[in-house]
């Protein structure tokens, strides 16, 4: 008789976050947008991964590599594939769809079906209370902060300057941080609702 062992790879859960900037005028005020930093963190790993926009249109990783702007989406794509759940605040409404918009910019293939759980939209409803990330690690009581970024700052940061993408990168890496504890506290007190799928 043969025996066969099958092992199951553990079911991972990851982080995520985005950074953007106006690409141009569309309609009114409003405008379209480009991803400028991708951040992502398992949750069984103390690493937080980052590529950030260079000004000739590549990305460069966290370990000083770069990659071209093609390759950053698939790869940054290739992580969400692997998890089992992909977390953040406000993901189904912002991040998704953002990234999405730039794979088809570029031809790609969209995003599959991904099991989410969103720190905004799961949490319950209320009235008269700021869901934002920072009051509600804040209310939570939660160590940490989110990395505070001015006007000159963005501006800076959006024009892709080395001290503008340093702030940059230090604020997807302070938003990753602060959604796995929001997730983490706002899971022990029951405040989230069940992962929801979403379509892309």
């Amino acid at each position: 008789m043969i025996r066969v062992t099958i092992r199951h790879r553990p079911a991972r859960e990851l982080c995520v976050d985005l950074e953007s900037r106006p690409s141009a005028f569309w309609w009114g005020d409003k405008t379209t947008a480009e991803i400028t930093a991708f951040g992502w963190k398992w949750a069984d790993e103390k690493r937080v991964g980052t590529m950030l926009l260079q000004p000739d249109g590549s990305f460069l990783k966290d370990d000083g590599l770069s990659l071209a702007c093609d390759d950053a989406y698939q790869r940054f794509v290739g992580e969400l594939s692997a998890a089992w759940l992909v977390y953040g605040h406000n993901i189904r409404k912002f991040d998704l769809p953002l990234l999405n918009a730039g794979l088809m910019r570029r031809e790609l293939p969209v995003l599959p079906r991904l099991l989410t759980c969103d720190t905004l939209r799961d949490y319950p409803k209320r009235k008269d209370m700021s869901a934002s990330l920072e009051n509600l690690a804040k209310n939570h009581g939660l160590p940490g902060g989110k990395k505070h970024m001015g006007t000159a700052d963005w501006e800076r940061a959006n024009r892709l300057t080395a001290d503008g993408m340093a702030e940059t990168r230090k604020r997807v890496v302070s938003d990753v941080l602060l959604q796995e504890r929001l997730r983490a506290r706002a899971g022990e007190r029951g405040y989230l609702s069940e992962p929801k799928v979403w379509e892309p």
